[in-house]
């Protein structure tokens, strides 16, 4: 497989950064996750927006014009032949010497792999996932799209050592968003989610499903709600770029629902991915 090292496609085994990289010695950078089907890249604008707002929260200034990373990064999915799974890019401040302040100048650095994966017919989409509930150990600026992840990697340890798929974080009683995806539960006619706000990850596919919520007519309300509120939802689900729409059939061992995939669930995730489809690039 080919990666993207700056601006240049070479074999993932002869890829190079330096360890004096600030991405490697301060987490110092912005990644994205962009979900690939029929070859095309789906909600990439929303995706490119949000790469754009997470550098300007840092100050940290992209290594390229924007349409250019664009086209890198399609080139590399085309030279990899990837027709369905995610590419992964990140951009780190660069190579400096180590202090914790900025430095004065700096000369970020692009890296981009792409992995070939199904992502629509897996069997997750259609029996569903466990997941377990952990504390939220994170910083408080988590509508910044950090390479920091070390919270979410130990939450999604715990949930992998429980036979879970998935964390879900909760903060002072109630829940924030799960380690690698946006927590949404569905309660008589209405899909309820959290409030955006720094708390949370500003997750592009749970913007994409209020456009599929609107289309189907279904009401949205964004509020804070707590664990029990989840466990007794009539479905739990989350979404995100590499799971799209999962279905959530247990929360810490006690079913969701009839403890299977539900029928709005399963609605919105085949109808996100027709819609996503259609302005996909």
């Amino acid at each position: 497989m080919k990666c993207l090292v700056g601006t240049q496609l070479i074999d993932e085994s002869d890829a190079r950064i330096s360890p004096f990289d600030r991405g490697y010695l301060f987490a110092d950078g912005i990644y994205e996750v962009i979900a690939i089907i029929d070859s095309k890249m789906l909600d990439a604008q929303r995706h490119w927006d949000r790469l754009e707002r997470s550098c300007g929260e840092i100050d940290l200034p992209l290594p390229m014009a924007m349409d250019e990373l664009k086209g890198r990064i399609a080139g590399l999915i085309e030279a990899n032949g990837v027709t369905e799974g995610r590419v992964y890019f990140q951009i780190t401040r660069g190579v400096a010497e180590r202090d914790f302040a900025f430095p004065e100048t700096s000369d970020p650095q692009l890296f981009a792999f792409v992995r070939q994966t199904d992502l629509v017919n897996t069997p997750a989409a259609h029996d569903g996932i466990a997941a377990v509930t952990v504390p939220d150990l994170r910083w408080k600026r988590r509508d910044i799209k950090s390479i920091a992840l070390l919270p979410q990697t130990m939450a999604k340890q715990i949930a992998k050592q429980a036979g879970a798929g998935e964390a879900i974080m909760v903060e002072d009683g109630f829940i924030t968003e799960g380690s690698s995806s946006t927590i949404h539960m569905i309660k008589g006619d209405r899909l309820i989610t959290r409030q955006l706000s720094n708390d949370v990850l500003p997750g592009v596919t749970r913007a994409s499903i209020f456009d599929v919520c609107a289309d189907l007519k279904i009401a949205v309300e964004e509020r804070p709600f707590t664990p029990d509120e989840a466990a007794g939802a009539n479905e739990l689900f989350l979404t995100s770029a590499g799971a799209l729409v999962q279905g959530i059939t247990s929360l810490d061992g006690k079913p969701i629902g009839e403890g299977k995939v539900g029928p709005v669930t399963q609605l919105l995730r085949n109808k996100y991915i027709e819609l996503a489809l259609q302005t996909a690039d």
